[in-house]
């Protein structure tokens, strides 16, 4: 373990009764900027690198000119440049201001260059026996998923431009306490529609893997049947802000845009469900998963917290206008699951709560800082794998 001391820091919120934990990214404001992590390997890992498969189908946006605005552009013109749909601003008005917020950034296009591996990012492998629950929202229990999924038999998410959005901070990657062995650990933190009793999922995140020599952290698109395929020139690491935006333009084409705020950079492109594979529209989730890696359920990265804001989802209605959704507002129709992953002995190990009152301060390596306000869930896992 060594110290980043320009790592960044999120601050001034009210601390959840787990917040604070050996190893994790996230200090309060009185607290020392350290931030630990074991050191970074320096290729992706190899049994989750798939030399067999064909390449990877996303097509890149184009870069957008020096001089474009998204807030003043076109829908044509957003859409051309791989920008997330603009919210209607009377009908969706904390969606308009997120997605303001994230357009007016400087940030530079990266293109992305993408690698095919054997990890699968399922849908949920649900049991029979509920766990947790909390404010609001109904206890639910899964072999792989963590967190937060809205479900509505009506499938208002395959509306055309349904957006799922997200914001965290991505976690320290490191191994069980105590433990140090050569066989990597996996976590993915995504945003995602369908796959809460659909058998499809589009999806886009970041992983967050570790073994005893080092940690991996990759952004990463899929639209499963398919499996992941990582942006491989996109870096991220322990202590990144990322914005996470997916929407779909039909029923088979999806899109992605991440920005890292720390970096300052953007990606997006657009991808295709796999053959015989439709968008259903049944749920819309913010998930940490412990994933399939050639074949078998991995073990969950010990990720410790992980704070998300923001979290929302907005399906274009009839009238015009934008509906959301969020953990904390499901919507007619909608039951919202609190989703408890369980370990291969049916014991929890990781698990989301609501916050709505939070307020976050995220403090970048340049030491500016940038207040946060929204639904907030907040990640930690437990039992084995801590």
């Amino acid at each position: 373990m060594f110290a980043k001391p320009s790592a960044p820091i999120v601050k001034g919120f009210r601390a959840h009764r787990r917040s604070f934990l050996p190893g994790m990214a996230i200090l309060a404001a009185t607290c020392s900027p350290v931030f630990a992590h074991p050191a970074l390997l320096s290729a992706p890992p190899a049994e989750s690198v798939c030399k067999s498969c064909a390449a990877p189908d996303a097509v890149p946006a184009p870069n957008p000119p020096p001089s474009f605005d998204p807030l003043t552009a076109s829908d044509a013109a957003l859409a051309h440049y791989g920008f997330p749909p603009r919210p209607d601003e009377t009908t969706a008005p904390a969606a308009y201001a997120s997605w303001k917020k994230v357009m007016t950034l400087h940030v530079r296009r990266i293109t992305p260059v993408f690698q095919a591996t054997t990890i699968a990012n399922r849908p949920a492998m649900l049991s029979s026996t509920p766990k947790g629950g909390g404010k609001g929202a109904t206890g639910s229990s899964s072999g792989n998923w963590s967190g937060y999924a809205i479900v509505n038999s009506n499938n208002p998410f395959m509306a055309t431009n349904t957006t799922i959005y997200g914001s965290f901070v991505i976690p320290v990657a490191q191994q069980a306490f105590g433990t140090c062995t050569n066989t990597l650990d996996y976590s993915s933190q995504w945003v995602g529609i369908d796959g809460y009793g659909s058998p499809d999922v589009f999806q886009a995140g970041v992983e967050a893997d570790a073994k005893c020599s080092g940690s991996y952290y990759s952004a990463w698109y899929e639209w499963y049947p398919n499996n992941e395929s990582r942006i491989g020139n996109f870096a991220v690491t322990a202590g990144d802000l990322i914005y996470l935006y997916i929407w779909n333009t039909s029923l088979t084409q999806g899109n992605y845009y991440i920005v890292n705020v720390t970096a300052n950079t953007s990606t997006s492109a657009q991808f295709t469900a796999p053959s015989g594979t439709q968008l259903t529209g049944n749920s819309a989730e913010w998930v940490v998963e412990r994933p399939g890696v050639g074949g078998g359920l991995a073990t969950l990265t010990n990720y410790t917290t992980i704070p998300w804001y923001d979290s929302q989802v907005t399906v274009p209605n009839s009238k015009g206008g934008t509906t959301e959704y969020s953990p904390g507002k499901g919507g007619a129709g909608s039951t919202v699951y609190s989703i408890t992953m369980h370990d291969d002995n049916n014991a929890g190990i990781s698990k989301a709560y609501t916050s709505p009152n939070n307020k976050l301060t995220y403090v970048d390596p340049t030491q500016a800082s940038d207040t946060l306000d929204g639904t907030s869930l907040w990640f930690f896992n437990f039992g084995s794998s801590q």
